[in-house]
């Protein structure tokens, strides 16, 4: 399985990824871990030239944009390991 941080890089590469966009990084409002991730996220990939909002809204609202595909990128949380190269 290829590793989130060798497919972050294989995707910044594409001529596909749009860096003109503005992406939007669906968070659940009131989880304060997802709030503070997100916001690191967004400086992150500002660094690079990727341009972020984060838009928090209730979790079953998150859920259903999920479903719908309503998304460019979203946050849900896991209880997976907190490396992302270990949960793939």
């Amino acid at each position: 399985m290829i590793s989130s941080r060798k497919h972050a890089e294989a995707l910044a590469v594409s001529p596909a990824f749009k860096f003109s966009k503005e992406y939007v990084l669906l968070a659940p409002s009131g989880n304060d871990l997802a709030e503070k991730s997100c916001m690191l996220i967004q400086q992150d990939w500002a660094k690079v030239g990727v341009n972020v909002r984060v838009q928090l809204m209730d979790f079953a609202a998150l859920l259903s944009a999920c479903r719908e595909g309503d998304y460019d990128f979203a946050w849900i949380g896991s209880a997976g390991a907190i490396d992302p190269d270990e949960s793939a």
